[in-house]
């Protein structure tokens, strides 16, 4: 036997009547009894016979079964044994005392009241927080209910829906419980649940007229109302509890409330008790609501009167009494339609003859907009209404505020039985008939797809080439819709309208290939549909299908000789609007059945700016790597310059294909001295007097990619070698006179200050010093000018560290040369201003050379470096500043430490390996404490000696690639910038002279000279051909990982995206399924497509 604590063996502690009546309890076939009705369902009839056939009950029994079972000798044998179970659950969320409360079992009641059961316990969720005091008065256990409440139960306890043992008791109907609640519980009588429904609610809801009779003796409020505005009274009229019903109204009577205003108050929905009583078919109220003074006009939200409803429910009686109460049968609802239409929407034909019979009016007045009955049942399609008022001789000439008949209504509704009616009963003088719009009836059947009627309304003769306000026959509609059936159809009835045209002169086949219909273009072109014919914008089927995109479609009209280099009004070709939205695989489609892509528009536009335009990089790659590329990158009649400069802004990648393309190198062996590399610059490098954009700014490929950021193509082979050769030709000689005339400054600079050292020496009298300051100051002078005028032009581009060293010169030479020179104060400050001034002239010429050699990389390298070093020395600052205050306290009597100033600078001294640690601290016999002073020296040794210049070293070490590449990144912006100035200001002629589109290099003729041999080995000049042609070998191994790298990214976007259209394309046919009834994929379906 299984051990567990809510169980205990039954032997040994009954007597033996006991255990037959035990054995009675538990055989005789209960069933297992619930407290809510939300509880969960019970166990199976297998198990449940499983478990009183093949298994031994008595040998096992819970505290809670002997509740339900009523067995009190059990209850007190097992609460003796493990009192705490008294407040425990079953599986169905229920203590012992809700099962004992529930069975009236009040003994037992006493018995888990006496161990400690709460006896407020709420059950769980699962049964809706009840208490034991809502099981007995739910199950009516009226002694149950006495003893919980005069044991303390809380009579205010309510269920997870706000119901308090009242709302149960009233619902139920058990009165004896609802008195003992309300005199000796002193419960509320108008205790509101959560919305806000009152037990009179319950009980009005209900139909309990004993329990309304104690509640209002009680004294019950009969006018409150819920959340959804409904009173008492409401709710007794919409579920027909007549008597309830009468017995609200006697006691609102006697309690002085007004019943018509009862009667006639509505609640949130606009809903009065008559409205409610009509909509649910309770005859008996109505008649109880109109003789109790209920207002017969009385309109809901939507202004629907008491005879609209009865109207629309159908209700022949209801609709009787209304009349007969005065009821006006003409009164029109907000949607401004009358009982008698109310009843044809609904297709009661019995209220429509009874309507009919007291004089309603029949046909809608002239000039009015008011729809007809007839209109109103065909629209319903209701069969017997239409044909009742179709064997009344209804006149089929009304039509609606569109000019539609009915036979439109019939055709749209697709209702071939109504259509039938109508055709049978002279409908066939409705067959040529107009909207507002020009359709006829076959026009809706075509927009319809309805193919029967369509072969229907053809059999009786109507117009398949009727034309509506547009030009367009039913065959355009059918077209459009893609409905092959009634396409057959219309062209069957006849053949000739296959090419007639519409306003815009469309044909059906336009229509078709605008949709993406490939079957029913197929259709037309096999019945003589013409492949080419252009509409009014001279599109051609050819142009609808490439912009809807259908690549079946395409496929059909190309398959029939479609022109692919047809051109529309303004001279675009299908292939600008493939490539314009998008459909990538009917571009290649086109472009390989033959289609010119070097085609241009009237505005300036081609396949690749159209491409551009959009952001089509895939379009784009494919046009460069076609063979008539540099056609199509040619056209400059788009925005006045190439679509080159759009590819730098925009796909640096396809871009750099086309700097690759044009880099040729010649078919002999690299070895070869014939070996040719030719650099085609046209593309990045146009001639003067071209390629000026809208704003008259002349395109500069070079200057571009700087300011778009494009380091990638700055770096390409093609980029430096036209800097390379703009720089020899131009920059070359200018910024190398420029040098010499600094240089010729520095040097008269130097000698001025060698002589004002020593007016004593040799060639240094005033006869050599005037003519030396008269120099500088005309030269910093004539310089600064310069540089005001060039602060002006480039505003804040113009702040950076060359133009402050030279501006710095400059002022610190002017004020060297005219300072004073009488005391000895003045000589030292301007001797201090000369030697600063020096200093930074040396600096600035520095940076002048960086430009001039190709070695000056090195030079921006430097102050790469300096910028690193200087960020490390700031954020350690707090260190040095540290070991130079102790230094200072501990060796303040030697001289290197004799002020904190002085100390820090030997700090800087130490770090850079001057410790010198026996003078400081072992030969030094006045230190004061000796050890303290070595083990801050040792400290810092370990600190700032060690760890810190090692971590300078590392990071120029490590950085140095980057820092290469920067140096060189800058080093590359500066000589554009400084050659792109520089070509501004020549005149057009030089321009034209320097202008050259191709370069040809033979790295292997050895003619160079000794002298430029000399000087590019010295990194003087940058013109080395073996260098060039290594720079220009078709990708090393990294750039070809990197290329890989894209590729891999590419394919991976590409897929991403096949995913997310095949996804889309699932739960699309997934719909389509479910909607039309098949069974749903989803439980047969694989994970192929999470795997893929």
């Amino acid at each position: 036997m299984i051990e567990d604590p809510e169980y205990i063996k039954l032997e040994g502690l009954i007597t033996d009547d006991q255990d037959m009546s035990l054995r009675k309890s538990l055989l005789s076939g209960r069933t297992s009894r619930r407290i809510s009705d939300n509880s969960t369902n019970e166990n199976s009839l297998q198990q449940s016979i499983d478990e009183t056939v093949e298994r031994n009950p008595c040998k096992r029994i819970s505290l809670h079964q002997a509740c339900r079972d009523g067995l009190a000798t059990v209850v007190e044998r097992l609460i003796r044994v493990n009192p705490s179970v008294c407040n425990e659950y079953d599986k169905d969320g229920m203590a012992p005392l809700h099962h004992a409360a529930r069975g009236n079992f009040v003994q037992i009641m006493k018995l888990l009241l006496k161990a400690g059961a709460d006896i407020d316990i709420p059950a769980t969720k699962n049964c809706m927080y009840v208490t034991p005091l809502i099981c007995a008065s739910k199950f009516d256990s009226f002694d149950a209910c006495r003893v919980l409440i005069q044991n303390g139960a809380q009579i205010t306890k309510k269920t997870c829906n706000g119901q308090s043992p009242l709302h149960y008791a009233a619902r139920k109907g058990h009165t004896r419980v609802l008195e003992v609640l309300l005199n000796e519980g002193e419960a509320d009588v108008d205790h509101e649940d959560n919305d806000k429904a009152t037990p009179l609610h319950t009980a009005a809801q209900a139909g309990q007229i004993e329990v309304i009779r104690k509640l209002v003796f009680y004294g019950a409020d009969v006018a409150r109302r819920d959340n959804d505005g409904y009173t008492p009274l409401h709710l007794a009229a919409r579920e027909g509890h007549v008597d309830s019903f009468k017995e609200i109204l006697k006691k609102a009577k006697s309690g002085g409330l007004s019943t018509k205003t009862l009667l006639n108050s509505p609640d949130c929905y606009g809903n009065v008790c008559l409205h409610l009583a009509i909509k649910h078919g309770h005859r008996e109220i109505v008649e109880l609501c109109l003789g109790s003074g209920a207002d017969i006009s009385t309109a809901q939200d939507d202004f629907s009167t008491p005879i609209h409803l009865a109207c629309s429910h159908g209700d022949l009686e209801i609709t009787k009494l209304l009349v007969q109460q005065g009821a006006k049968i003409e009164s029109e609802d907000g949607n401004g339609l009358t009982p008698l239409l109310r009843a044809s929407l609904g297709g009661h034909v019995p209220i429509i003859e009874f309507l009919l019979a007291q004089g309603a009016r029949l046909y809608p007045v002239a000039d009015s907009c008011t729809p007809s009955p007839l209109m109103c049942a065909v629209k319903r399609s209701q069969h017997n209404a239409v044909r009742y008022f179709l064997e009344r001789g209804f006149s089929l000439k009304y039509k609606d505020l569109n000019w539609r008949t009915c036979l439109h209504v019939a055709v749209a509704c697709a209702d071939i039985e109504t259509v039938d009616l109508i055709l049978e009963n002279g409908g066939h003088s409705l067959l040529e008939s107009k909207d507002q719009y020009g359709k006829t009836a076959i026009h809706y059947a075509a927009a319809t797809c309805n193919v029967d009627i369509i072969n229907r309304l053809i059999l009786v003769g109507a117009d398949v080439r009727a034309k509506d306000n547009e030009e367009k026959i039913a065959l355009h509609f059918a077209a459009e819709a893609g409905a092959l059936c009634a396409v057959r159809s219309l062209l069957s009835a006849c053949p000739e309208s296959v090419n007639d045209i519409d306003y815009g002169s469309r044909t059906p086949l336009h229509f078709a290939a605008a949709e993406g219909r490939d079957k029913v273009a197929t259709h037309l072109l096999q019945n003589s549909a013409e492949v080419d014919y252009r509409d009014d914008e001279r599109f051609t089927p050819l142009f609808h299908a490439t912009i809807c995109g259908c690549p079946a479609t395409m496929d059909t009209l190309l398959y029939h000789g479609a022109d692919v280099n047809a051109l529309e009004k303004n001279r675009k070709p299908p292939l600008v609007f493939a490539a314009f939205f998008k459909h990538n695989k009917n571009f290649r489609k086109l472009v390989r059945l033959g289609a010119d892509m070097t085609i241009v528009s009237t505005t300036g536009y081609n396949c690749l700016d159209a491409a551009i335009r959009v952001g089509n990089k895939e379009v784009c790659m494919e046009i460069i790597q076609h063979e008539k590329w540099r056609e199509v990158l040619s056209n400059t009649k788009c925005e006045g310059v190439s679509p080159m400069r759009r590819l730098i802004e925009r796909f640096p990648d396809v871009a750099k294909l086309v700097l690759d393309k044009c880099i040729e190198h010649s078919p002999l062996l690299d070895t070869d001295p014939n070996y040719t590399i030719t650099y085609d610059f046209s593309f990045i490098f146009p001639n003067s007097d071209e390629e000026f954009d809208l704003n008259q700014e002349r395109y500069s490929g070079l200057k571009t990619m700087l300011d778009s950021g494009r380091e990638e193509l700055l770096f390409h082979p093609l980029t430096r070698e036209l800097v390379r050769m703009k720089w020899r030709r131009i920059g070359l000689t200018v910024f190398l006179m420029g040098a010499i005339f600094y240089l010729t400054f520095l040097s008269v600079f130097s000698l001025y200050l060698y002589c004002k050292s020593d007016i004593s020496k040799k060639h240094c009298n005033d006869d050599w010093i005037y003519p030396q300051e008269i120099f500088l100051l005309i030269f910093c002078t004539s310089n600064l000018l310069l540089e005001a005028f060039q602060l002006y032009n480039e505003r804040w581009m113009y702040f950076d560290l060359t133009n402050f060293l030279e501006v710095s010169t400059y002022v610190t030479t002017i004020i060297a040369v005219t300072l004073p020179n009488e005391s000895m104060i003045e000589k030292d400050y301007r001797w201090a201003v000369g030697i600063i001034a020096l200093l930074m002239a040396f600096f600035a010429m520095l940076l002048q050379l960086q430009l001039l050699f190709c070695s000056g990389i090195y030079v921006t390298m430097l102050f790469e470096v300096l910028k690193s070093v200087f960020k490390v020395i700031v954020m350690f600052s707090l260190l040095i500043a540290a070991y130079g205050l102790i230094f200072y306290l501990l060796l303040g009597d030697e001289l290197s430490y004799t002020s904190p100033y002085m100390s820090v600078l030997k700090v800087f001294d130490m770090m850079a390996g001057g410790v010198e640690f026996n003078h400081y601290f072992v030969e030094n016999l006045e230190l004061r404490m000796p050890d303290l002073a070595r083990f801050i020296c040792f400290t810092f040794i370990l600190v700032m000696s060690i760890s810190l210049m090692n971590l300078l070293i590392g990071l120029a070490v490590g950085d140095i690639e980057s820092v290469q590449k920067n140096a060189e990144l800058k080093r590359l912006r500066t000589q554009i910038e400084s050659l792109s100035q520089f070509e501004k200001k020549l005149p057009s002629s030089m321009k034209d002279r320097l202008y050259s589109p191709k370069l040809v290099l033979w790295p292997n003729s050895g003619s160079m000279s000794f002298v430029r041999k000399l000087t590019w080995s010295l990194g003087l000049v940058d013109y080395a051909p073996v260098r060039m042609m290594e720079k220009t070998k078709p990708f090393h191994e990294e750039d070809k990982m990197k290329e890989l790298q894209e590729q891999l990214k590419t394919q991976q976007e590409s897929l991403n995206t096949l995913r997310t259209e095949l996804r889309s394309q699932r739960t699309i046919l997934e719909n389509i399924s479910i909607n039309m009834g098949a069974r749903s994929p989803a439980s047969n379906r694989t994970n192929l497509m999470d795997d893929f």
